[in-house]
């Protein structure tokens, strides 16, 4: 029997589509979402129990996984309720039944012979759950090539956004997950192929997921057993994105390394309900006025800006005893400009035209050696394993002060070493607060939204509202890192709530939505000394100009750039002249020096 078996194929079963068959034991019954062969195959399933029903005692000989959805599942004398997870090894054996009823997603015959480990989880269990990059997520199993584990997304927060590296399988527990092609319920199973791009998130008010992930080694990323190509991209923010579309476009050989599973770096925009409302927690402002390279690249990217709202007056905060004032308005000249729908539109709209085999997601670059045939690269997996990468020249995507966390063989020039540790890094330092409003009823009183406060814990507010969308207000907190990791998050979040109410009234004491994103708590965005140096001061040398580096290693990370460093041009700037810079030192011809992003 075969049933969704061309496991390179992108698989989807919704709840609606279940066709339950009885299987050869009398109240047993399966959707079979999966499955290679006949009642001993390699299959998964949903499986019904109905009240006092049974199989025989029997073995799998290549393991079996089993989640518990609902009712009470029993081995033996063992009985485990709804939300356990148990993990049966190879050639290990039991008798399953419920006395009660029970449905139970199960995967069989789909485990290595290596994976020994019996595991029995409560995954109701609070102490399983652990906050990891923004989600909870409870760990179920991790092993060479596998990862299992539940999560709990709020809404609008990505699932995936990049290539797989050797694929995924997910069950919706709870929620609704979407895509532009559709909606997923409760109940969806989905089987995602390597290489996919995806751009999901959960729909309010969010998601619970069983995620199982295929990782490969070496070989899934190249077929040999060190990938080599012509420059390896550390970082996939918008620098390394679009130094990789200006490769891809010339036909250079290239591989983006990104710790984050997902691109973007320092540009983060969340959901506030449908894909227009999304609020940036990172860069936010463009001014393609005078930063006309960027806007040629938004222009051809087919992005919409608006004007940063500006219109009304904006208050002055003095003193928690003084009166808060109010003054005309600053009007921007050129003007700021906004993406609609969000600066992480420009993420995904360049990351849609690079392949996703060339682009590794969480695998972070720990050491970058030279030698006598150009640089070696050494990545850690997500499962800790090492993956080596060998590239004529790296392109560092990352803020100059993140290199000092890369073990360099030979070491980086002294001086140079020295410089990129303490050049501060943009957004580095900073928190910032989100919340979003039904209607902007600030302006209705005159105001613009901007306010400038000695009290804080914001010391400047600007509106955030979407075009036609949402309102909302966004500022940047005043206090320093250390004196805002004394507190919670969630009293950040009610101090600046307070704010927002004694400076624009009543009606700000009630978002329908809050973001908070502490920057400086950003491992791959923040070093330590970003907590005591401003950014902005100086812009290191992106080339090492002598000795065993040269040619071989150069930054184009935004701080880098020498025309806007720190801002989203720049990010864009120092990717171009790294591309030009490797192209003319190689030979590598290209389509002239006007290069463009193709459509």
């Amino acid at each position: 029997m075969l049933v969704n078996h061309d496991l390179s194929l992108r698989a989807l079963v919704t709840a609606d589509e279940y066709e339950w068959v009885s299987s050869p034991q009398s109240g047993v019954h399966r959707v079979m979402l999966d499955r290679v062969g006949a009642e001993q195959a390699r299959a998964t399933s949903i499986v019904r129990y109905d009240a006092g029903s049974d199989f025989p005692a029997h073995s799998h000989p290549d393991g079996e996984e089993i989640l518990v959805l609902e009712g009470v599942f029993s081995e033996g004398e063992q009985h485990y309720p709804a939300g356990w997870y148990l993990r049966n090894p190879p050639d290990s054996s039991h008798q399953p039944s419920s006395k009660s009823g029970a449905t139970i997603f199960v995967k069989l015959r789909q485990m290595a012979a290596e994976d020994t480990q019996r595991v029995r989880i409560n995954t109701l269990e609070a102490s399983r759950w652990k906050q990891r990059q923004g989600r909870e997520i409870c760990p179920l199993y991790q092993s060479a090539h596998e990862l299992v584990r539940l999560e709990s997304l709020a809404a609008g927060e990505p699932i995936f956004s990049g290539g797989l590296v050797a694929g995924a399988e997910l069950l919706v527990l709870g929620g609704e997950i979407t895509e532009a092609a559709g909606n997923y319920p409760t109940g969806s199973w989905l089987r995602l192929p390597a290489g996919l791009l995806l751009n999901w998130c959960p729909a309010r008010p969010g998601a619970a997921l069983y995620q199982n992930r295929s990782f490969g080694r070496a070989e899934n990323i190249g077929g040999d057993a060190m990938k080599q190509v012509q420059v390896a991209i550390v970082g996939g923010g918008l620098s390394g994105l679009y130094a990789a579309a200006l490769l891809e476009q010339a036909g250079v050989d290239y591989l983006l390394i990104e710790g984050r599973e997902q691109a973007g770096g320092r540009i983060q925009s969340l959901h506030a309900g449908d894909e227009t409302q999304r609020f940036d927690l990172g860069a936010t402002w463009v001014w393609p006025a005078f930063q006309t390279q960027l806007a040629q690249l938004l222009q051809q990217l087919d992005i919409e800006l608006i004007a940063q709202e500006e219109q009304g007056d904006m208050l002055l905060e003095r003193g928690l005893h003084q009166p808060i004032s109010r003054h005309p308005g600053y009007v921007s000249s050129p003007p700021s400009m906004r993406v609609v729908g969000g600066m992480r539109r420009l993420i995904e709209k360049l990351q849609h035209r690079l392949n996703p085999a060339k682009l590794l997601f969480s695998h972070l670059v720990t050491q970058i050696a030279a030698n006598a045939e150009g640089v070696q690269l050494t990545a850690q997996t997500p499962l800790g394993e090492s993956l080596s990468v060998h590239a004529e020249q790296v392109f560092l995507a990352l803020p100059p002060a993140l290199a000092e966390g890369i073990n360099f063989s030979p070491g980086l020039p002294e001086a140079v070493a020295r410089e990129w540790a303490n050049t501060g890094t943009w957004m580095a330092p900073h928190a910032k607060y989100v919340a979003v409003y039904s209607q902007p009823f600030w302006r209705q009183q005159g105001l613009s939204g901007e306010a400038r406060s000695a009290v804080g814990p914001m010391a400047e507010i600007h509106d955030a509202s979407a075009s036609g969308q949402a309102a909302a207000l966004f500022g940047f907190l005043g206090m320093p890192a250390k004196t805002r990791w004394t507190t919670s998050e969630s009293n950040l979040k009610d101090l600046c709530r307070a704010q927002l109410v004694r400076l624009f009234g009543e009606q700000a004491a009630h978002p329908v939505a809050e973001f908070f994103k502490d920057w400086a708590e950003d491992p791959l965005t923040a070093t330590a000394s970003d907590l005591t140096v401003e950014p902005g001061h100086s812009i290191p040398q992106a080339f090492i100009r002598e000795g065993v580096w040269q040619g071989r290693l150069q930054g184009i990370a935004s701080e880098w750039s020498a025309a806007f460093p720190g801002y989203i041009a720049g990010a864009i700037d120092a990717a171009t002249r790294g591309f030009t810079t490797f192209t003319t030192q190689s030979n590598q011809p290209t389509q002239g020096a006007q290069y463009e992003i193709e459509k």
